[in-house]
């Protein structure tokens, strides 16, 4: 209880008299409730007047995504689940393989990798090794990174989405072993990269994966993995701090490689979403948007060549020839086709693409002495295009060279591309030869393809345009030197 001078010390109140620091505060309120009424009704007038020009995109963006899951039938691979956020555009592509062990975990994994605006496939590990059991003896290994290709493209086709991300692929477990075998084994410009959770140098598999020299067997159905040094995409490894040293020891430092610590479950489904949303940003576009690759010359400069790529996209005959331009000391710029035709382009918007490119780093580089070089679905859109790009272009190329031309020409990445037929909208080259300049093109084929009528380079159409015969087929049996030399032979600088 308080005493009497505790009593003197309070605050006296009386009730029967206005309180005239509470109107204060009253008078001091009302501003600020009427700008707080005011603020949240100017927001609901500007989504709803959002969600009228832009359709629901205004109340998505507020809204969690809608998660959905998709089952689709893939060669190699048999059905894999597609989850994906509806309404939103896609960051990435994530490909997930696991054993039936690590079922629950993956399922978890692709579900916060789909609101993380990824898309991802799922498959399951074990089956796809029970398949992999039944290749006849005479396969003597196997070849996954193609086949993860081959998955991607057909998940993105089926979702249709505008762009193509490389496939990111991710393992748990055994899984793990096969990502980074996957990885080891891709061409450049393939995959978007590789994450191993729990991962283990051991791939447990019927023989070994197509190495040289082939992987040796560990004993319990598993052959030793080996260190690829500086491998072609970015390479990820989620464990425990405990596991640190030994995954370090293994994966080396040479190139895009990490070790990525994670104590518990919460925390690497945390390090995978980060790490799988930045590996599928790999192959970013470069200038204008596009994709490309740059390839700069040793020495001094004397050309430019824009390579356009086959449907593969930018990442052998090309990009090996691209290196030995540049080894001659031309600038090179590399075209994805895979990419920047996974969405349908006309004629006119592919030259002026390409007048970009020459502007572009034809200044760069300083030079204005040009060459186009397509190889098989690069070349095919050529005689479309040549018309279209400004004479200023035109007069600065100094030859058209066109790799494994064939007899059909579309302008937009297809299925039936890939297994060599032609789609409904494609059209006969033969025709079209004419519009090229026929004083300065060459046309390079394998006489395997001459000799089974599948390319337009024997084409009377082609006049006077010098013809190159190479031993081989459509990759003229591997040897990629003899192209790039006639092609140099035309570009080079005259003594």
């Amino acid at each position: 209880m308080g005493t009497a001078a505790d009593s003197s010390r309070r605050e006296q109140f009386d009730f029967r008299q206005p309180d005239q620091n509470r109107q204060q505060r009253g008078q001091t309120m009302k501003p600020l409730k009427t700008i707080h009424i005011l603020t949240v009704m100017l927001a609901l007038a500007a989504l709803l007047f959002g969600s009228i020009l832009l359709g629901r995109s205004a109340w998505s963006a507020l809204m969690p995504p809608t998660i959905t899951t998709m089952r689709i039938d893939v060669d190699e691979f048999g059905p894999v689940d597609v989850v994906q956020a509806e309404e939103r555009q896609p960051r990435g592509l994530v490909v997930l393989a696991a054993n039936e062990a690590d079922a629950t975990a993956s399922r978890q994994d692709a579900l916060a990798l789909a609101k993380a605006g990824l898309v991802a496939v799922s498959f399951n590990f074990e089956a796809l090794r029970a398949d992999f059991a039944k290749s006849p003896p005479t396969d003597e290994c196997h070849y996954v990174s193609d086949d993860l290709k081959d998955l991607a493209q057909a998940v993105q086709r089926k979702l249709g989405l505008q762009r193509y991300f490389f496939p990111v692929i991710v393992g748990r477990g055994d899984g793990a072993a096969f990502a980074y075998a996957a990885l080891a084994q891709a061409p450049a410009n393939t995959l978007g990269g590789a994450i191993g959770i729990g991962f283990k140098p051991l791939l447990r598999i019927d023989r070994t994966y197509c190495f040289e020299p082939k992987l040796e067997p560990a004993g319990d159905g598993y052959f030793a993995l080996r260190r690829v040094p500086d491998p072609p995409a970015p390479w990820r490894a989620i464990a425990p701090e405990r596991e640190r040293q030994s995954t370090e020891a293994f994966q080396g430092s040479d190139g895009d490689v990490a070790f990525v610590p994670a104590e518990d479950d919460a925390a690497i489904r945390e390090a995978l979403i980060e790490n799988a949303v930045e590996l599928g940003k790999t192959g970013e576009r470069g200038h204008s948007q596009m994709p490309v690759s740059i390839i700069r010359p040793e020495g001094p400069v004397k050309g430019m060549a824009v390579i356009i790529s086959g449907d593969g996209g930018w990442r052998d005959i090309d990009k090996s020839i691209g290196e030995w331009l540049a080894q001659k000391g031309v600038a090179v710029v590399g075209l994805d086709s895979l990419r920047y035709f996974w969405s349908k382009k006309n004629p006119k918007d592919v030259a002026a693409d390409l007048a970009l490119l020459f502007d572009h780093y034809g200044a760069e580089f300083g030079t204005d002495r040009y060459a186009i070089v397509g190889f098989s679905f690069g070349s095919d859109i050529m005689p479309d295009v040549w018309p279209e790009l400004p004479k200023t272009i035109r007069d600065r190329v100094g030859v058209v060279s066109l790799l494994a031309l064939g007899t059909n020409a579309d302008f937009e990445v297809t299925v039936e591309g890939f297994i060599g037929s032609a789609s409904a909208e494609s059209r006969p080259l033969a025709p079209l030869l004419h519009q090229l300049p026929l004083d300065r093109t060459q046309c390079i084929y394998g006489t395997e393809e001459a000799d089974d009528n599948e390319t337009s380079c024997t084409a009377p159409e082609l006049g006077e345009a010098q013809r190159v015969a190479l031993e081989g087929g459509h990759h003229f049996d591997g040897d990629y030197s003899k192209a790039a030399e006639a092609i140099w032979g035309r570009l080079s600088p005259t003594p």
